[in-house]
């Protein structure tokens, strides 16, 4: 018999009360709270590092491009920057662009390092790499 009033009881209730209901709905905001800030943490620093990364690469053609003795960065026969976008872009298609776009990759003539910067105009000592129409 009651196993029987067990059985009975068990088949009327059907889903969730709308307080099980709140209580979940709850938890997963809670948890989203929590959790969103540390993700948008590691998407930055995910296109941090791919810009670090473009730079080294960028900078890594710019040394073979000086050894072949096709980029003259100094002295006697120093390329402009339009000259010095072609070569690389003729080294590396397309040439890379910031993830952020308030920065852009610079490489300064002197040292041959490429970093990131933010955008503006550079002149002297320092070269934008952008390709045109970019």
């Amino acid at each position: 018999m009651l196993l029987e009033i067990f059985k009975r009881k068990a088949k009327n209730k059907k889903g969730f009360t709308l307080t099980e209901l709140i209580v979940v709905i709850a938890i997963l905001g809670i948890l989203a709270t929590i959790i969103t800030p540390s993700v948008l943490q590691y998407l930055d620093d995910a296109k941090s590092g791919a810009d670090k990364s473009n730079a080294a690469t960028l900078e890594n053609a710019v040394k073979r491009l000086q050894a072949k003795g096709t980029l003259v960065l100094t002295g006697t026969g120093a390329m402009n920057q339009s000259q010095i976008v072609n070569a690389i872009h003729n080294e590396i298609n397309p040439i890379p662009t910031c993830s952020d776009t308030s920065k852009t990759f610079v490489l300064t003539k002197s040292t041959g390092k490429v970093t990131v910067e933010t955008k503006g105009t550079f002149t002297g000592d320092k070269v934008e790499l952008v390709e045109a129409g970019t």
